[in-house]
Formats: C-alpha cells, structure tokens, sequence
C-alpha cells in the first residue's frame, strides 16, 4: 500500500512538472520613452494546457507610474495532433500602461502570474526615461513659419541628420576604436537610394555585422529627441601616428513630406493632406583623430601588435624516427589586430627538412573591439637520428591597459630521433598545408 501510494505521489509531481515546463511567461517594453509619456508593457502568457489563468501583477517601480492594468488585450488558441494525441496551446496578452515620472535608467522587476496551482515570473526589463524635448514646444507654436521657410523637402534642416561617432578621438597607432554612422531624425523615412561611407583611409577596418532586426530606438541628442538608427559600425586600426581623417559621408534618403493646401487653413484641413516622398541628401562631418606613437624600448621581437594577448604551443612527439614529420602548433589569442599580427617564426635544427607554416584565424568583431584567435601549425622532418632543440618562440605586444610592452613565450622543446628503417625512407611524406610542388619523395 505505501508502495502505491509513494508511486502515485511520484505520478502527480511527473504530470506537475511536465505542465509548468509548458508555460513560459514573457514581457517586453519600448527601450526608450520620454517623460510624462504614457507607454504599455505587454506580458504573454503560453500554456499548453487549458487551466485557470490569473491576471499577472506587476510591482511599482518609484518614477513609474502604473495607470492601468493588467487588461487582457489578446487571445489566441492553438490545436496540434501528433500521433493521434491532441494538444491545444492558449496565449494570453496582457498590458499595463505606465506613466514616466521622471528621466533616468529603470529597471522594471519581474510580474508573476499563476497559471493553475503554480506561480511563474517574468524577465525584467530595461527602460531608458529621455528629458523633454526642449525644442518640440518651440517648433510646434512656429510651425506655421516652419513650414514657409523650410527646405525643399519640406522640413528644418536638424529634422534629419547623420552623426559619424568615434568612441576615441585619441589613440596609439594600432590601437583599435570603434566608429559608428548613426542616422538622427524626427521625420518619416522610407529608405535610402545610396549610401557612400568615407574610405577610412590610413586605417585598417574591421566591419561589425548589424542585427537583421535592427529597430529604431528614441535617443535625445542636444535637447531634442529624435528616433536613430545605426547605419555601420567599423572598428578602425590606425597605421601610421599623427593626425589622420576620416572624410565626411554623404547619403540619399527617401522621406516622406505631408503636401499641405496654402491658404487659411483649419483642423479638418489635415484630413485633406497628402503625402509624397522626396529625395533628401545628407553628409556626415569629417573627424580627425589624434594617432600617437608607440613609446620607446620596443622589445626586438615586436612587430607592431596592440591589444592584449596570450600565447601556447603543444608538439605532437618528441620522440620520433627519422624521416617521421613533427608537428608544432603555436596559437595566439586574445583582443586587438589579430589577422595582421606578425606569424612568428620557428627556427628547426640544420638536420629538419621544414615546411610552411598553416596559418588559421578565426575572429569575432564587435562594437567592444575584435577578439579570436590565429594558429599556426609548422611541420617539419627530422633526416638524421640523435638529440635536437627546436629553440622557445617569443611574441611581444603593447599592453593597453598598462601601457607597456609585454614577451610572450613557448617553451624549449627537446626531441629525441631514433634512426628509421629502410622502408620509412621510401615513403612518400605528405605535409599537411603545404602546397603539391611541397610534397617530398624520400
């Protein structure tokens, strides 16, 4: 009897942990709002099962207020049949709509929610609360001068605008920043036609990969908030000291201007109005940034890398036949110019047929900078029997961080050749990497 009842036990906590393992409990909320603006919050609920689903709550966060919710504002249902079993999934949309009180960066905690007999917690949330715009009162009590006065396509000058920002306007040469083209408006955009970005020359650049589902964002920019969006991203190398600009960029967008009737004009007018997209040219400001060079006492084995780095080798025997190839991998991580650092160089012994190195880099660029990796795998052939040292491999850097020079090194390696049979000496030897005029009858 207590054997049955702990497996009905067992039972019960099964089939309770399968269907809180159905439900997931999500929120989402806009990245930026501005003050003393309303905004929603909207929490999605998904079971598996049909069971009673409370509202969720949701704490107060001082500077948020809540002004209304939970209201149920979507509701839709799923049946899927798989082998003849059928299974529905129900998803519940709830919204909140706050109110920010004051400017700043919150933290909107975790809603709960109950669904059935147990409680589930959200993901918080992030928010950025903008100033006012300072300018939007004065631009809306003069946009009837505005509009007499404006440009051919029909709006100020600072309603749209791309900014070329550099997260260092003072760098070491070689020493890798980040620059970011980042469209400002305050008017409709529908696209652009051409997009010429300066040729960042006396740098080397690394592009980062923009997200596919990148969304304008509201950011606030000398008073005024306009929605952005970042157009390119690039991490720059300067290669040479002294001052070096990066040229203006210049770009054609589509907007979309509301064509206005003349004459007195009043409320209903707007119902009346019309739209046309216009071509809008735009250019970014040049900048310049201040290249200084390295400090004195380079170490002889430095070619000129920057960043932070680390170095380690391994060897796949030290105890071979003549006429047997030796491998030596050398890899060197860390964060910096990793594809242009210089591949250091083995030295193998007078009686070691070597071969060219196999060189793999694998990189991830960033906006916080290009970290990765580069191996290097050097291949070599012992011809005569006895006792060889393949000699430590060094690597010198400028270390950012404490501005100054940094060796790396591997260490000795001793091998110990024993004298082949006649056969291996007919054997055809195939380096790995190398190229077909390389391969070696011996």
């Amino acid at each position: 009897m207590k054997k049955l009842i702990f497996l009905l036990i067992l039972l019960i906590v099964s089939v309770s942990n399968g269907i809180s393992q159905n439900v997931t409990f999500k929120g989402t909320a806009p990245r930026a709002v501005v003050v003393n603006e309303q905004f929603r919050v909207n929490y999605t609920v998904s079971s598996t099962e049909d069971q009673r689903i409370k509202a969720p709550l949701l704490p107060e966060t001082e500077g948020l207020k809540i002004l209304f919710g939970a209201t149920l504002s979507g509701r839709n249902s799923t049946t899927m049949i798989i082998n003849g079993n059928a299974s529905s999934q129900i998803n519940l949309t709830y919204t909140f709509t706050l109110l920010a009180e004051k400017e700043g960066e919150y933290t909107i905690p975790s809603a709960t929610i109950t669904v059935g007999n147990s409680e589930y917690k959200s993901n918080e949330l992030k928010l950025t609360v903008l100033p006012p715009d300072q300018a939007a009162t004065a631009a809306n009590a003069n946009r009837r001068a505005q509009e007499q006065s404006s440009n051919a396509s029909g709006e100020a000058d600072n309603d749209i605008f791309v900014r070329m920002h550099v997260s260092k306007p003072s760098v070491y040469e070689n020493e890798g920043f980040l620059v970011t083209f980042k469209l400002y408006t305050t008017i409709d955009v529908a696209g652009y036609n051409d997009a010429k970005f300066p040729e960042f020359e006396g740098f080397i650049a690394h592009e980062v990969e923009l997200p596919a589902n990148q969304q304008m964002s509201l950011e606030n920019y000398q008073g005024r908030n306009y929605r952005t969006i970042i157009l390119k991203q690039a991490y720059l190398y300067p290669q040479r000291p002294g001052k070096i600009t990066i040229g203006q960029g210049r770009f054609e967008f589509n907007v979309r201007v509301r064509n206005q009737q003349r004459g007195p004009r009043s409320f209903f007018d707007d119902f009346f109005d019309t739209v046309t997209t216009v071509q809008r040219e735009v250019t970014s400001r040049p900048t310049t940034i201040d290249v200084k060079p390295l400090p004195t006492g380079k170490p002889s084995t430095f070619s000129g890398a920057v960043g932070d780095y680390k170095m380690s080798s391994t060897i796949s025997s030290t105890k071979l036949k003549t006429n047997e190839p030796v491998t030596i991998k050398i890899t060197l991580s860390g964060t910096g110019n990793i594809k242009m650092t210089q591949t250091p160089e083995i030295i193998f012994p007078n009686d070691f047929e070597s071969y060219d190195p196999k060189v793999d880099v694998f990189t991830r660029v960033s906006p916080s900078g290009v970290t990765g990796n580069k191996t290097i795998e050097y291949y070599a052939v012992p011809r005569y029997a006895g006792t060889f040292t393949i000699p430590k491999v060094q690597f010198s850097y400028f270390d950012l961080k404490r501005k100054t020079y940094k060796t790396l090194s591997t260490e000795d390696y001793l091998l110990h050749v024993e004298q082949g049979d006649g056969a291996a000496s007919t054997a055809q030897t195939i380096i790995p990497g190398a190229n077909k005029e390389d391969v070696r009858f011996i």
